[in-house]
């Protein structure tokens, strides 16, 4: 995937994430999308842990769930996750094991639960890493904050 490829994908991805426009305002504005190596979108999802009760139902779940199901096959080894928020330690498992080739996210986790956050001595212990970028995004963040401003 090349840096313009990237960046088309990118824009999409915001695009996408902006015109969700039916859904649980209980429900916290997380998106996530995983494409394959050639650009095209496989699996799309946001957040359900509110509306399933479920707390296991994080977007990047959903999306890799989705991915692998569609792609069937074990790994995502050639592929992208695009995220709305750095993905927790929860969320990090699902990533690593499913050998996905890079996420980008669009805001940093700032309590110290995001996958930015692992120890690099535990890095170097893992067969597979994934390359990380943070991509910050005005429109999303905006999104974010209005959610937890609507909700005091």
């Amino acid at each position: 995937m090349g840096a313009h490829n990237s960046l088309e994908i990118q824009n999409s991805f915001i695009s996408n994430f902006l015109s969700q426009t039916i859904y649980n305002n209980q429900e916290l504005p997380s998106y996530s999308e995983i494409y394959s190596s050639d650009g095209l979108r496989i699996a799309h999802s946001s957040n359900l842990v509110e509306s399933q009760n479920n707390p296991l139902l994080h977007s990047e779940r959903i999306v890799i769930d989705q991915a692998i199901k569609i792609k069937q096959t074990r790994y995502l080894d050639n592929c992208l996750l695009l995220t709305t928020l750095e993905p927790c330690t929860l969320c990090m498992g699902s990533i690593l094991k499913s050998r996905i080739a890079k996420v980008i996210y669009f805001l940093p986790n700032d309590n110290g639960d995001g996958i930015s956050y692992l120890p690099i001595e535990w890095i170097y212990q893992l067969n597979h890493f994934p390359v990380l970028e943070l991509v910050e995004n005005k429109e999303i963040f905006s999104q974010w904050k209005t959610f937890f401003m609507d909700k005091r």
